[in-house]
């Protein structure tokens, strides 16, 4: 299982979930160009497309680019230079500013996916790695404050109930992150979405990829996801995050965001088909205080943290959770192989064409399941949801499913097994 931990960087030592880690590789509030773990990497910044110089006296920025050998990434951090010190606020005013980082790895180095406190533009990898962010607002816990040093809440954020429900700080404007990489003698299975870019806005994030590369399943161990093992055809991204209920006043409530990016060509590579046709497969959950519920579609922006977008860009799908509450909920991103071409055969005891729905005879959802090429295992639950575009041609009830209109009808098929996540797809059948 690959995990990816990040943290926004505010103390000399920090432990995350997965041990304990000497320091934070660019530490916030620090001697700028300064690395307290891995090596400093040589950098540049444009602002807006403009050249700037960091690091100097009297300069307005300040950079710090780190390679952390054991951890496999390289850190990025973005902050004002204020007196040789890296400020980790930007400020307001440098919010909608779009912020781009060079750099080249070291020879050897195979970068992977790119992770950002922040709202990644574009992602590039060559000779060189160039990568465009635009800061992000966010509410952090304060752990340096007096009534919150004797909590100790480093490396608790995720258990402990006091330190998840502490008020923060709020910040205007920050810009943090990694891009990761592979060697040729560390492997990682960030390697199956390279290119992928994450954004967050939260205290701390973490990062967990599950499942195989559907298109290269011969190279999934099948050690991942335990014994809630992946589909052989689905990849899991995983996304737990960590932020205090209220922003720096103690009563407005905080709320972040979560984006991700998958290029067009990991998409081919991985899952096959189209960006259409993850997006329309796609299957998100939230899971928090032991509940877990569906994520929808939004039509519009997203009011609460069970609605997303997605977006067609440049070949690639968007995926958008723009109104996260707190304090601590996980994301599952289901990312499915594209299913085969439907054929026209007869659905026995339908009467009609696997692609055609009646006015007249239900279908059940376990008939669009194999429609769908979804695998129903003994105990797993088959529902149906009508698109909302659409449904007025048709309608379910229960888990049958029948036209009402002459039209298009598009449905969503979910699996959930006993055990292990759900698995969703996206149907067009037409009313007759």
């Amino acid at each position: 299982m690959s995990r990816l931990f990040i943290r926004l960087l505010v103390v000399c030592s920090a432990i995350s979930l997965i041990g304990l880690v000497g320091g934070g590789p660019a530490t916030a509030d620090s001697t700028v160009g300064t690395c307290n773990s891995g090596t400093v990497v040589t950098s540049t910044l444009k602002v807006d497309g403009v050249a700037q110089v960091v690091n100097a006296s009297g300069s307005t920025y300040a950079l710090t680019v780190c390679r952390v050998t054991s951890n496999g990434y390289y850190s990025v951090q973005v902050g004002l230079n204020d007196g040789g010190v890296l400020k980790e606020d930007l400020s307001s005013a440098n919010l909608e500013k779009v912020f781009e980082v060079t750099f080249t790895p070291v020879a050897g180095d195979t970068p992977t996916v790119a992770d950002f406190y922040g709202r990644v533009q574009t992602y590039v990898v060559g000779s060189s790695v160039v990568v465009s962010v635009k800061p992000t607002p966010l509410t952090k816990v304060n752990y340096s404050s007096p009534s919150n040093v004797s909590l100790n809440c480093l490396g608790k954020e995720f258990t402990d109930a006091a330190c998840i429900s502490l008020a923060g700080v709020d910040m205007a404007a920050t810009l943090t992150g990694s891009v990761r990489f592979d060697t040729s003698v560390r492997q990682s299975n960030y390697s199956k979405l390279a290119g992928t870019m994450v954004s967050a806005s939260a205290n701390l994030y973490d990062v967990v990829l599950s499942g195989p590369c559907p298109l290269a399943s011969g190279s999934f161990s099948g050690s991942d996801g335990a014994v809630n093992r992946p589909s052989s055809e689905t990849t899991t991204l995983t996304i737990k995050m960590v932020g205090p209920h209220f922003k720096q006043n103690g009563t407005s409530l905080n709320s972040g965001s979560l984006e991700v990016f998958i290029p067009k060509e990991t998409i081919t590579a991985c899952f096959g088909g189209s960006a259409s046709e993850l997006a329309n497969s796609l299957g998100i959950t939230r899971t928090e205080a032991g509940v877990t519920a569906d994520v929808v579609k939004s039509v519009g922006a997203p009011t609460t943290g069970l609605q997303y977008t997605s977006n067609i860009v440049n070949g690639g799908v968007q995926i958008s959770v723009s109104a996260v509450t707190f304090s601590d909920p996980t994301y599952n991103l289901l990312l499915h192989k594209a299913a085969a071409a439907t054929t026209t055969s007869t659905v026995v005891g339908v009467g009609a064409k696997a692609t055609q729905l009646s006015r007249k005879t239900a279908r059940s959802a376990k008939s669009l399941a194999a429609q769908a090429k979804l695998s129903v295992l003994a105990g797993s639950k088959v529902s149906l949801k009508v698109v909302a575009s659409t449904s007025r041609n048709c309608k379910v009830t229960g888990t049958m499913i029948k036209g009402l209109k002459v039209g298009s009808c598009k449905v969503i098929v979910t699996v959930k097994p006993k055990k292990g996540p759900s698995r969703s797809r996206t149907l067009t059948l037409k009313v007759v």
